[in-house]
């Protein structure tokens, strides 16, 4: 079989099972920028950082299916305009799927690639605090206002504080800006049902960038974290 074969194949395959597609090719392209933001960073590869990275690729290729779904929904709704598209759609929405992306890399480099205690720390101590509304003996109004005092106070001390300032900055910008002149082109050009594999394809370098990014900046996040266990002691 030629590679014009196997293309055709991806192609069929990709536009009869778009989301399974998306997964298996966000499998490939997140596992391989892993491994060489690891060999440009250590000059080795952690096995256990390798693996959580590639149980979390089909997770990530359901959110970038899903991102491409919103600019087709503005294409519907708003303006099928590509620009538009681009920065209402993929482009926006992006930038919250980024905070996932770091908050995943960040709680993951704390437990050491635990996959285990990942989970663990996501869903238990991370997600479920988020709901965790403090109780209130005051009613109506300033009742409902503690809880969302609250809420956010878990918000961003249970899911923003994983994520890095200074690299999320670069990646929003480089969002806003080069990455709408690609999508742009991508919703002009290219079939619906292959927009995002050339996607993951096309983000092959810059997908390798935020893995070095989130690499960086989330030993960042958990080195000040150690920092500053110290002097809580002394504190106290």
């Amino acid at each position: 079989m030629d590679l014009g074969s196997i293309l055709d194949a991806y192609v069929a395959f990709q536009a009869a099972h778009p989301v399974i597609g998306s997964m298996a090719t966000a499998e490939v392209v997140y596992t391989a920028s892993d491994a060489i933001s690891q060999l440009v960073t250590d000059r080795k590869i952690n096995p256990a950082k390798l693996g959580h990275t590639a149980l979390s690729a089909p997770v990530y290729g359901i959110g970038l299916e899903a991102l491409m779904q919103t600019g087709n929904a503005v294409g519907a709704t708003i303006s099928d305009n590509p620009i538009a598209m681009a920065a209402l759609g993929p482009n926006l929405w992006g930038n919250l799927f980024n905070t996932v992306f770091f908050t995943n890399c960040t709680i993951a480099e704390r437990v050491g690639y635990n996959i285990k205690e990942a989970f663990r720390s996501s869903v238990s101590d991370d997600a479920v605090e988020l709901m965790n509304y403090e109780r209130s003996e005051r009613n109506g109004f300033l009742g409902f206002y503690d809880n969302v005092k609250s809420f956010c106070g878990n918000v961003r001390d249970k899911y923003f504080s994983n994520v890095p300032g200074r690299e999320y900055m670069y990646a929003t910008v480089a969002t806003f800006t080069l990455w709408n002149g690609f999508q742009a082109a991508n919703y002009a050009y290219i079939p619906d049902e292959m927009r995002t594999p050339v996607t993951l394809g096309a983000a092959f370098v810059w997908t390798i960038v935020m893995s070095l990014w989130s690499l960086k900046g989330g030993r960042k996040v958990v080195s000040e974290e150690l920092q500053e266990i110290p002097e809580l002691g002394k504190e106290s």
